[in-house]
């Protein structure tokens, strides 16, 4: 074998390859020779296992296919820039910026990516996502995942067989299929494909897919369905509301405790006297106040303000209170209260301490008759009453007009 050329072997034509022909190498001193059998697991791709026992480098510089065994269908594709398809007959026609995974699945734009089988992406739909059978893009932007989903430009469906071409919208749920641009849908009625075309607005359907049980739209347009009650609080709601008219009496909500018997809240509007009263309110004992259109409030039952006990020597907030008392034992506190409003009727009960002394009203009150003269022994009560006329008076002190009833106990 050694110094011979391969031109002077004779050529392999006709004469097949037996159990006893080889391949013979030269080792520099040494024929070796390799028979059929010992090369066998070195034939073909991927003929036998084996082990990269070094870091290798692999330079891929055009796109690199496997196929399907009748050489027909690509089942994978690997582009020089990383971007790729997965799936058998999976296309990516819109150049090296895709993802296609799924039998079929397709991406004819740019940056879009299709998971599924026969999810597609149009020629025009850059930058969208269609994940599931069927799914399939509506515009640019957009996102749509379930099985025959589709969403126009910049919406999102997720649901099978969900969204709509309207644009900027979110359906999510079997056939939320919302056709309002802008708009929200959420469809848990299981039924039918709920399609909306309200603009703007947030829609939920669970017991029609027709008509919303709950909805807030821009035009105002804004309710909860049914007659059933509304629950706030936890297991047991601590406070419900009826809704559309199902209290008896046409009121309109109701706030109560979860066994529906204590205490509560009524509203009704545009009542039977329809000229007179447009707001009531009505706790569950049966009292009433009523807000009329003419700017009158009439209350059936009681209103007060609670009695607030103020702080000795007359520092007076009337943010705290309509009512209050006050010690007085300093020589002729001057009477400055904070906060007064025109209008407002404030009563101050005045004791005595324990060094009884009058008071410097300083030109805040006007009498009938001039300023009273208090009571001078310990623990003995004067009631003031007064009337504010002016707020913004004597430093925001207020101006009023006063009556008094004197020595009240002793």
């Amino acid at each position: 074998m050694a110094n011979l050329k391969f031109s002077d072997f004779t050529p392999y034509a006709t004469t097949p390859v037996t159990a006893t022909s080889g391949l013979v190498a030269y080792e520099g001193t040494t024929n070796i020779q390799f028979t059929p059998v010992q090369l066998a697991p070195f034939t073909g791709i991927y003929a036998a296992n084996g082990i990269i026992g070094t870091a290798r480098t692999a330079l891929l510089t055009d796109i690199l296919r496997f196929r399907d065994f009748t050489n027909s269908n690509d089942i994978f594709t690997l582009n020089s820039n990383g971007t790729f398809t997965l799936g058998k007959s999976a296309v990516n026609a819109g150049g090296y910026s895709n993802v296609s995974i799924g039998d079929s699945a397709s991406t004819a734009s740019t940056f879009g990516v299709a998971v599924g089988r026969l999810a597609v992406i149009g020629s025009t739909h850059s930058y969208a996502t269609a994940v599931g059978n069927q799914a399939t893009s509506g515009g640019s932007f957009s996102i749509q995942v379930g099985g025959g989903s589709t969403a126009a430009a910049g919406s999102i469906a997720i649901g099978y067989s969900s969204g709509s071409a309207a644009t900027y919208a979110h359906n999510y749920g079997y056939q939320a299929e919302g056709a309002g641009n802008n708009s929200i849908t959420f469809n848990a009625s299981g039924t039918s494909a709920a399609a909306p075309s309200t603009q703007y607005a947030f829609g939920v359907y669970m017991s029609s897919n027709t008509t919303p049980d709950f909805q807030v739209a821009h035009d105002g347009n804004s309710f909860i369905t049914g007659t059933g009650n509304f629950g706030i609080g936890t297991s047991s709601p601590l406070y419900t509301l009826d809704t559309k008219g199902s209290v008896a009496g046409n009121w309109l909500a109701r706030v109560e405790n979860d066994s529906g018997t204590g205490l509560g809240l009524q509203v009704k509007v545009n009542s039977t006297d329809s000229t007179k009263r447009t707001f009531s309110t009505r706790n569950a004992g049966g009292y009433t106040m009523s807000v009329y259109n003419d700017g009158v409030v009439e209350i059936n039952g009681q209103a007060y303000t609670e009695l607030y006990t103020n702080a000795t020597n007359l520092v007076v907030n009337w943010n705290n209170g309509n009512v209050q008392t006050v010690t007085v034992s300093a020589t002729s506190p001057t009477f400055a209260p904070s906060n007064p409003k025109a209008g407002a009727t404030y009563i101050l009960m005045v004791t005595q301490g324990a060094t009884p002394t009058g008071i410097s009203w300083d030109g805040t009150v006007k009498w009938s008759g001039g300023a009273p003269t208090l009571s001078s022994t310990t623990g003995q009560i004067d009631v003031i009453t007064l009337i504010c006329y002016d707020a913004a008076a004597n430093s925001g002190a207020g101006a009023y007009y006063g009556s008094a009833s004197l020595n009240l106990v002793l």
